[in-house]
């Protein structure tokens, strides 16, 4: 242990110089093929794009919109409901308020 020690202290100017050489050579092979080059496929062929350029044209459209309005239909049914002359309301009002009282019994064997 001691022996790797001693040798990493004397040639640590040496081995760092490799730890970078290492990493940039890492990082250039981490890149795609085409680099910075934007390449386009058309009918199946690759071809750099040379030139890029945008253009936004605003086109003004009048556009009708139909808006739903519901229609209310409203259907009047006339029934005539026939009342008897002869009403007892009292008869009537008396049967509403009577109370009944039912007793249950039950009875185990």
């Amino acid at each position: 242990m001691s022996i790797i020690f001693s040798l990493l202290i004397k040639r640590w100017r040496e081995i760092i110089i490799l730890l970078l050489l290492g990493i940039i050579l890492f990082l250039r092979g981490c890149g795609d093929e085409y680099g910075d080059k934007e390449i386009i496929k058309i009918d199946g062929e690759d071809f750099e794009l040379l030139e890029s350029k945008t253009d936004t044209i605003f086109v003004e459209k009048e556009v009708k919109v139909t808006k739903y309005v519901p229609k209310y239909i409203t259907k009047e049914v006339i029934k005539e409901v026939e009342i008897p002359v002869d009403v007892d309301s009292l008869a009537i009002i008396k049967d509403y308020f009577s109370k009944v009282t039912v007793k249950d019994t039950l009875n185990l064997a």
